[in-house]
């Protein structure tokens, strides 16, 4: 990790597949462009290394995550046969669909730490650009900051942007090995990311990196040596909470006043606790066909209206979403397919991905991340790692 602000790997290793995966992974905010009806650029950024796949190697190998990933997408394919809504589910299944060819995709091929080194060096960058971004063309509304322009984005979801780079800058500021010139560049570049976060004025966003680094907090060790470790801890921890003072100076008042207990209070989850209740009302009102299979991916605003909701809107919980959608049946497919990869970061001990994908996890709870590109960058990178030539990654 002592590299990521320099580059710290060799092109000449990297094979054409790995640098157009990574070129993705660098795009991520491209994801935020729509191009008239076929959705993002970066969907056809997506479709490179897929193509180099089928047109040079185009086998299957099988592994625990493919076995749980293919019924949850086969399961929002089959969704469509009972669907309330022909065209959304099938929209929706197609977009997993795409997702799961990404996977097949990575399966064939075996990584060096480089080109492991390369896709976490482009994870890292893509936060760094999103920044960019949002200090050139972020607008100011009621004190909030929003991504418009050419490129927008919803702030809650903004904020899984950073998780990339924040990951790794805690970490280089941690390690002995970090020169003292990068770890002050490491806290400057953690300030920016404070200072965004905090203006988005996204609670669920804020969340969801602080669990991150929780996650950080407690698997993190510097060569067993234990009385080291904790220091480091508590060094971070303090240097984060001076970071949040320095960039909370710079906002509006009542920005800030939305991260008190008393206004997450009173907002009753900005309206998520009514959809949520809602949702639960339907499911259980609902008779056991639809219990079982759900009324089509991608569905949940026709369901809306055949059931009493306070709002005809997304349910900013993707588990709830899913129990309605594609039943307890599909529910239980995505758990398994998302608990899977949380145990491999465990059992591998991926130290860098585990905290990313925690936070991702987190965020969903108060969103409908069904097809968010962080959150497929991050599992996409934990399957790459999984096929690593070493089983040595840090």
């Amino acid at each position: 990790m002592e590299k990521r602000l320099g580059l710290p790997f060799e092109f000449k290793k990297i094979s054409q597949y790995t640098f157009w995966l990574g070129i993705y992974f660098l795009s991520l905010i491209v994801g935020a462009l729509r191009i008239g009806t076929f959705g993002s650029l970066l969907k056809i950024l997506a479709f490179i290394p897929i193509f180099i796949w089928i047109t040079t190697k185009h086998k299957i190998r099988g592994n625990s995550i493919i076995l749980c990933t293919i019924p949850f997408v086969f399961w929002c394919f089959f969704s469509i046969v009972w669907s309330i809504n022909f065209q959304a589910s099938f929209d929706r299944a197609k977009t997993q669909f795409l997702f799961l060819l990404m996977l097949l995709s990575i399966t064939d091929y075996d990584f060096n730490e480089n080109e492991i080194d390369y896709l976490e060096y482009c994870l890292i960058w893509s936060s760094r650009i999103t920044a960019l971004f949002v200090l050139i063309s972020s607008d100011y509304l009621q004190g909030r900051i929003y991504l418009n322009g050419i490129v927008q984005e919803d702030p809650n979801y903004l904020c899984a942007y950073f998780l990339f780079a924040i990951v790794a800058n805690i970490y280089l500021i941690m390690n002995k090995k970090t020169s003292k010139l990068h770890r002050l560049i490491g806290v400057f570049e953690l300030l920016i990311y404070v200072y965004i976060l905090l203006g988005t004025g996204s609670r669920g966003g804020i969340f969801s990196i602080i669990t991150s680094i929780v996650v950080i907090v407690l698997i993190y060790k510097d060569e067993n040596v234990l009385h080291t470790s904790v220091t480091k801890k508590v060094i971070i921890i303090f240097l984060l909470y001076l970071i949040y003072l320095f960039s909370s100076s710079f906002l509006d008042a009542d920005i800030m006043k939305r991260f008190t207990v008393e206004a997450i209070s009173d907002s009753n989850g900005t309206g998520r606790f009514d959809l949520w209740k809602d949702a639960i009302n339907a499911f259980n009102n609902s008779n056991l066909f639809r219990q079982l299979v759900g009324y089509g991916t991608g569905t949940v605003r026709d369901i809306t209206y055949i059931f009493p909701f306070s709002r005809h809107n997304v349910l900013h919980n993707i588990f709830v979403e899913n129990l309605i959608e594609i039943g307890s049946i599909g529910l239980a497919f995505y758990m398994v397919h998302i608990a899977l990869f949380i145990y491999i970061c465990i059992k591998n001990k991926y130290l860098y991905a585990l905290p990313v994908l925690v936070g991702m996890v987190v965020l969903s709870l108060s969103t409908s991340l069904y097809a968010f590109k962080p959150y497929w960058n991050i599992l996409l990178f934990i399957l790459c790692l999984t096929n690593l030539k070493k089983n040595q990654l840090f």
